[in-house]
């Protein structure tokens, strides 16, 4: 953060140097204007979400899909199942949903602290009050780690969820290709560079039902 957000400063305080323009823009227009667009894309990507088809993967012998009444396709052939497989469908597709619900989060306030740093430039280059900046904006990213390792909470949850399907479910079991290294590699991705990373909860994590499987993001594209 703090290289591009420093040369962001110098380069409009030359822009101003060489306009000779003195009058603050309208910062909180231009940042208001991204804002309501990104807010517009993540409520649209939610409602897909909720009422789409759920993506499990599109490896495997066919893409993977999950309806919102807990039907498993494949390739866009609906996958016979019981009440209970139906059942443990449904318990994953919310789970992915959970999850993937707390990352758009993650990303709205990741482009809300981004807009906040523009504005924070802008100002302060035009007011002459470029102290500090920078302290003020990290001291928001504190947020957002925070948000990402509640994510990262979520995971060992999904892990046993996807097991489960697994192995009721063979049909689904060449797509459940998520690990406990995912989970670590959640924890580490967040916390790397903490002198005390917090550790994931282990106890609760089962081993995967595809040992040797390659890790692949655990959450799903609603399409």
């Amino acid at each position: 953060m703090k290289t591009p957000l420093m040369a962001g400063v110098a380069l409009l305080a030359c822009v101003t140097a060489l306009t000779g323009c003195d009058a603050q823009p309208s910062t909180d227009a231009v940042t208001g204007t991204v804002g309501t667009e990104m807010s517009s894309a993540i409520e649209k990507a939610r409602r897909k979400l909720d009422t789409g088809n759920i993506t499990v993967s599109n490896s495997g012998p066919g893409k993977a899909e999950i309806t919102p009444t807990g039907d498993l396709l494949i390739d866009g052939r609906t996958v016979p199942v019981s009440p209970q497989q139906r059942a443990l469908l449904l318990d994953y597709r919310t789970k992915v949903a959970e999850v993937a619900g707390a990352g758009m989060d993650i990303g709205t306030q990741g482009a809300g602290l981004a807009m906040k740093a523009m504005g924070e430039a802008m100002r302060g280059v035009f007011t002459g009050d470029t102290q500090g900046i920078e302290q003020r904006v990290e001291s928001q990213a504190d947020g957002i780690r925070e948000a990402a390792r509640k994510l990262c909470d979520r995971l060992p949850a999904l892990h046993a969820s996807q097991k489960q399907l697994a192995a009721a479910l063979p049909e689904f079991a060449p797509y459940a290709t998520m690990t406990t290294k995912d989970v670590t590699d959640c924890y580490q991705d967040v916390t790397d560079g903490d002198s005390n990373p917090p550790g994931p909860p282990t106890a609760s994590i089962a081993p995967s039902p595809t040992a040797g499987a390659a890790p692949s993001d655990p959450v799903a594209g609603a399409e």
